[in-house]
């Protein structure tokens, strides 16, 4: 999603979320925050996204930054886990 011109300040970004291959258990949706392809911010939120079909986050934006959404099977600190995007 790319901010339009004109527009500033804290922005809320919904997703929706239609599963096409079930996932056990909770997953997490990560928002991307994007300025000048440096990101600058980031949020995640964890749910069972198999049964709730939407999340949102805000983020203070300016006109031309980007924001990413992407469903990851879990995040975690772990040396040797690396998060599986789901389609």
């Amino acid at each position: 999603m790319t901010v339009n011109s004109g527009i500033s300040g804290l922005i809320y970004f919904p997703v929706k979320i239609v599963p096409v291959k079930m996932h056990f258990g909770k997953e997490c949706l990560v928002f991307v925050h994007l300025r000048d392809n440096e990101q600058i911010n980031l949020s995640v939120l964890r749910a069972d996204f198999d049964t709730i079909d939407s999340g949102e986050t805000g983020f203070n934006v300016a006109a031309g930054d980007i924001i990413k959404a992407y469903l990851v099977d879990d995040i975690t600190n772990t040396a040797d886990f690396a998060s599986t995007i789901l389609q």
